[in-house]
């Protein structure tokens, strides 16, 4: 009677098991095809004329004045400084699995 009854358990556990794995399967399929969805919408968006020009046209339109402020207050050394530390923080978190 005790094999029976271990049988059984394991019976209705693997019954479990499978109804659970189905589930989350149909749950990952339909993640799957949203996202599928949301990138077939991104990808209708047309392209913005100044994206087709290139950023070379969209720097020439900057008049010479605040080109003058930028290269005076060095702001390309900022922003390398400060992109540097937000890459430090981004791979400080992912060494330490995002536990701070």
């Amino acid at each position: 009677m005790s094999d029976f009854s271990n049988w059984l358990v394991d019976l209705v556990k693997s019954i479990f098991s499978a109804v659970w794995d189905f589930i989350i399967d149909i749950v990952v399929s339909l993640v799957e095809s949203v996202l599928h969805a949301i990138l077939s919408l991104i990808s209708a968006i047309p392209v913005p004329a100044f994206a087709r020009d290139g950023l070379s046209s969209a720097f020439s339109a900057i008049p010479p004045e605040v080109w003058f402020f930028a290269g005076h207050f060095r702001l390309g050394e900022c922003f390398a400084i400060l992109g540097s530390a937000v890459t430090f923080r981004l791979a400080r978190k992912a060494v330490t699995l995002f536990q701070w």
